[in-house]
């Protein structure tokens, strides 16, 4: 009997330290994924706001909002990690480099985000323009930059190749 009584509180000693490592392992990892979510929802909102819910729409697809925060939330842990080297490059350390790191990857994010709304505009104003199949070869907008069989994503496919090369 004592012996079940031993093992039992080895047991339950065993599953609580390893819940603790788990959820510290968690907590540790959580803010910094949450923070990079936020802000790409702050940026996806001024970029809808920017460009209109019908171009954010067809650039980013249906559900819009989450398919463009999944993008931008990339795009900003790549900003980060470039932003992080360069703030640690300059000798910043605690509350300084974070701050430090926070703006650059905002700066970049926003400037991303001005040369997406600036190429949704031209796109918007390509595929609006009644003599566009004139200037490219008879094709229509759609058949120009469609590249699947229903050429739904010729305007993302136009946004995306311009903001490449304005980048």
């Amino acid at each position: 009997m004592r012996t079940f009584t031993i093992r039992r509180a080895m047991t339950l000693t065993g599953i609580s330290v390893l819940a603790l490592a788990v959820s510290a392992g968690g907590a540790a990892a959580g803010p910094k994924g949450k923070q990079f979510g936020k802000i790409a929802a702050k940026a996806c909102a001024k970029e809808r706001k920017a460009m209109g819910s019908e171009a954010f729409g067809e650039l980013y697809g249906n559900p819009a909002m989450p398919n463009c925060i999944g993008v931008t939330g990339g795009e900003a842990r790549s900003d980060a990690k470039n932003a992080a080297k360069g703030c640690k490059a300059e000798g910043l350390k605690g509350k300084a480099f974070g701050k430090c790191v926070s703006g650059k990857v905002k700066s970049e994010l926003a400037e991303d985000s001005a040369e997406t709304v600036n190429a949704a505009k031209d796109c918007k104003a390509e595929q609006e323009d009644p003599a566009f199949a004139d200037g490219h070869e008879g094709k229509s907008f759609t058949e120009f930059y469609g590249t699947n069989k229903n050429g739904k994503n010729a305007f993302g496919n136009c946004v995306s190749g311009k903001a490449k090369a304005t980048a």
